[in-house]
Order: structure tokens, then sequence, then C-alpha cells
């Protein structure tokens, strides 16, 4: 039926889509007090935030998400004490685990800025509370005996994963030097290069690299992570994902002189957080297929992103009809992801400026190219979109397809 009005007025509807091989990486998940305040680590929430709106995207062969909080018994919560040291403290409750569990990923990336916050103890008891979830994990480490890479059998392809920090805010002192070499993961070119060579002597077909570099809450990329970019390509990496800024950051491909093409996603922002200014809402999911092709070699079919505003203030309706008012609400902008959009007691108090604003934010940073084109029709953008969006134009197509329950 949906199908129908919607062809019926015009837009052009895509053939479903089988997902083989399919990857997809989420943005960082950072816990701070107002989350706590909220409880939206409670599992038993099913609309919670990090489940709300993901039925659809759990169908990946592999999920993957950066998981920037620790998770430590022995020390103090965020909502306890958010910062040490003059520094910004992150440590959530164990329980917080439950969520992402419920939410399908499948392996955490651990190396960012956070991972001194809670010292020597702290980050053993975050990585035995991530292992005790059954969850693969690497960035981080529990000592010198583990691999500084893992591998993956995605439907017949191995998947090499790796993860690099380059800032841990200036806590790592707190460790010995021993302790920061086996414990941490701190980018060095040296390193990701017998890093990335021992994944592939291992078995890795095809390499990932996550990244957590770069400046926070600004668009713009920095000199040294174009720099680091090009020393994780040449070191081997064929794809490249980063972190840490909290907002988006364009994608560039990677030209070597010996041919090989890597894509780079210099920032995913966040996936889950209460920051405050508006970029900080603003998220994507990369949904990567890989292939191998004639020659035995792996090559990547399809790297599309899921455009997503994490909604502060959203009412969602439960399967028996119940409103609940939610904050931080993970909103797709793809109408098979939303069933809620068509609800009048959902979408009336939905914040369409806001969601496309936000909207437009994420074209800005990645154009048409790297975004799925279901937006486009849903927003009355049949043909793709230029250089630039008119907001008050998305706007009045938004409210239309509310108004008439699309």
């Amino acid at each position: 039926d949906l199908i129908e009005k919607l062809v019926e007025r015009g837009f052009e509807v895509s053939e479903g889509r089988v997902c083989q091989n399919a990857l997809y990486v989420k943005g960082s998940g950072l816990l701070e007090t107002e989350l706590y305040k909220m409880g939206m680590f409670t599992p038993q929430d099913e609309s919670s935030m990090l489940v709300a709106e993901l039925a659809g995207l759990k169908q990946g062969d592999l999920v993957i998400g950066n998981l920037e909080t620790m998770l430590s018994q022995s020390s103090p919560l965020t909502m306890q004490c958010r910062r040490l040291e003059d520094k910004p403290h992150l440590n959530s409750p164990v329980e917080f685990l439950d969520a992402v569990d419920y939410a399908g990923y499948d392996l955490l990336t651990l190396a960012n800025n956070h991972n001194c916050d809670v010292g020597v103890q702290g980050l053993l008891e975050t990585l035995d509370n991530i292992d005790s979830y059954g969850f693969m994990r690497t960035g981080m480490f529990a000592g010198e005996e583990e691999d500084r890479y893992v591998i993956v059998d995605v439907n017949g392809i191995k998947v090499g994963i790796v993860a690099y920090a380059t800032y841990f805010n200036k806590k790592e002192d707190n460790f010995t030097e021993e302790g920061q070499n086996v414990l941490l993961n701190s980018f060095d070119i040296d390193k990701a290069r017998v890093d990335i060579k021992a994944a592939k002597k291992a078995g890795a077909e095809f390499v990932i690299a996550f990244m957590h570099w770069g400046k926070e809450n600004t668009h713009d990329t920095t000199a040294k992570q174009h720099r680091y970019a090009r020393y994780v390509a040449r070191a081997g990496a064929d794809y490249i994902v980063g972190s840490h800024p909290h907002a988006l950051q364009p994608y560039e491909i990677i030209e070597l002189s010996n041919g090989r093409q890597i894509p780079v996603i210099y920032s995913m922002g966040n996936f889950l957080s209460c920051m405050q200014q508006d970029i900080n809402y603003d998220t994507v999911v990369l949904q990567l297929k890989l292939k191998r092709n004639e020659e035995g070699k792996i090559a990547v079919t399809s790297h599309r992103l899921y455009p997503c505003t994490i909604m502060e203030d959203l009412d969602t309706v439960s399967s028996d009809g119940t409103v609940s008012s939610e904050s931080y609400v993970i909103t797709p902008h793809l109408k098979e992801y939303m069933p809620q959009i068509s609800d009048k007691s959902y979408s009336d108090r939905l914040d369409l400026e806001f969601f496309a604003g936000s909207f437009d934010r994420i074209v800005s940073v990645f154009g048409n190219e790297m975004l799925l084109d279901v937006p486009y029709d849903l927003y009355g953008l049949e043909g793709g979109i230029g250089d630039s969006i008119d907001s008050e134009y998305i706007l009045n197509r938004a409210e239309w397809i509310l108004d008439n329950q699309l």
C-alpha cells in the first residue's frame, strides 16, 4: 500500500535490497551524565535510544561500533564524577552492555582517548566485562599475548580489524612504559605496518583500520589526519574509519602509487551522545558490502551511509499503541527504518526543523554520492542534490509527508 502511494506521487521506488557479506559500522557510543539520569542504559526499555530505531539495521553479517567509555566497577561513574585530574572522566555502568548487545553489535573497537580514565585496574575490569558479554574486541588489550588485531570470517571472507588512538588526554603517564606498550594501542606507523602484516599473514583478506584522531566539534579535518591516513593506507589497510571529533567529517579515496585505492571516512560522528552542539546530533551508519572477484581478491561492491539524527526529545509508539516520551533517540532519515513516522501521535511532536537541518548538514559533509538514495525521494529531491540544499524546501516536504501519513 505504501509503495503504491509513493509511485502514485511520482517517487522512484527501488527493489528491496538483500545484504550479503554486509558490514555495518557505527560511530562513537559516548555516555555522559545526562544519559545516566535518563536511565538510558536500562535493557528492559525496548524503546531506549540505543535500540529504538535499529531493528532494520541489525541485518548486517558483522556489526562494529566504537565504544568510547570505560566499564569499571572500582572507579566512580561519570554521573558521580565528570572530571578527574582536571580531565573528562568517562566510566559507564556495566549494564550498558545489555543495551549494546540488544542493539546487535558483534565487535567493539576500544582505542580512544578515555582508555586511561580508570587506571590499569579499571582498564582490565572493562575488558573482563566486555569479554563476559561475548563481544569481539580490539584496540585495548589485557596482555602482550593478545593479538593486535581481530579476524572475523564473514560468509567466507576473512575481515581483519585494527584500531588505534592518537591521544589519551595526557593520562597515559599514569601507566608505566610497559603498561602503555602492552595495554594501549597508541598509533605508530611502524606498529600499524607490523599489525596489518601480521593480520594478513594470519589470513585476513580485507583489513579495516579504525583511527581515533582529529579535533573535536568540527567538520574540518587536520593535516595530521590526512598524513596518518596515508601512513595507514601504505601500511596495507583496505578501508579506514575515523572517530573522536564527535562530528561528521568528509570521505575521500587515497590513491597509492601501486594503484591501490583506499577509502577513508575521517569521522562518523556520535552514534549515541548527549553533547550539546547541533553537529553532535548528526550521525551515519556505514554499510560496507564485500565480494570475492573472479581473481579471488576481495572487492568493495558497495559502501553507503544511512543518515541519522539523535533526537533529544521524541515521542515513540510501542507495538501496543502506548506513547512514551524518550530522549536521545537515534532516528534514521529512511522511512523504511522509521515505522513510527506515519503515526500522528509521534510525528506531531517531531522537531521537523531540527530533523531537516540535521539532514542538510549530513549532506553538506558527504554529498549525495555516499548516502543512500531513498531520503532524496522522501524529501522531494528526485534526481539527486547539488552543492547545497534548501533547508526550507526539505522542511516543507517533510511536513507534507507527515501530514499525509505516507
